[in-house]
């Protein structure tokens, strides 16, 4: 699944409404690759980036690695 589509229709173009939803998670860049479809962003990252566009990840099919799956089941 293409999630930069999802988090295209979900941001907002306001640079700092964007910074509220990476900072603390990935660099500026990174969201902005992640955006524009030049970078695929991993599990987790997706899950707490949705997270804070107030979406729940539990509606989008995400496939963890192993480490991300244990860091979620310790939560």
């Amino acid at each position: 699944m293409d999630y930069s589509i999802i988090l295209k229709k979900l941001c907002s173009k306001n640079i700092e409404e964007q910074k509220k939803v990476y900072e603390g998670l990935c660099s500026k860049s990174k969201f902005e690759d992640i955006l524009e479809g030049k970078k695929k962003s991993d599990g987790l990252l997706m899950k707490y980036l949705l997270e804070r566009l107030g979406k729940s990840s539990e509606k989008f099919e995400l496939i963890l690695q192993i480490e991300d799956y244990k860091m979620i089941e310790l939560q």
